[in-house]
């Protein structure tokens, strides 16, 4: 299983694993392809910033800025953080994301018809 699927063991008065953080944000780039300017651009954190942060230089950043750059990663800050586990495809998080402000009818039918595509036969 990747490094990044493992959610870290904290406490909420934990200090931040910025080291986990900062490979989760390189990994996610990476993944997109985009280099530290063009997750600048995306994200409207100056490209210094970036850099200073994934150089190690910086130890840590703003909540304000983390939660930028997860907005223009498509991802959420608790995955960052490794609270939940970010190693599903961008699909599967484009799923997730639509269906959070769903209403739990359509829910239900998302996860049947789901459930049904999955099955080897496809019948109910």
């Amino acid at each position: 299983m990747d490094a990044l699927a493992k959610p870290l063991p904290r406490l909420d008065n934990s200090p931040m694993n910025w080291n986990y953080v900062r490979g989760a944000l390189v990994r996610l780039r990476d993944e997109k392809g985009w280099s530290d300017n063009t997750l600048a651009d995306k994200s409207g954190v100056p490209q210094p910033t970036i850099s200073r942060f994934f150089a190690g230089t910086s130890e840590s950043m703003l909540l304000d800025t983390l939660a930028a750059l997860a907005r223009a990663l498509g991802v959420t800050i608790a995955e960052l953080i490794g609270e939940h586990p970010i190693d599903i495809d961008d699909k599967t998080r484009r799923v997730v994301k639509a269906m959070q402000d769903m209403a739990d009818y359509k829910k239900d039918v998302v996860v049947s018809t789901a459930e049904t595509l999955a099955r080897p036969d496809g019948k109910k």
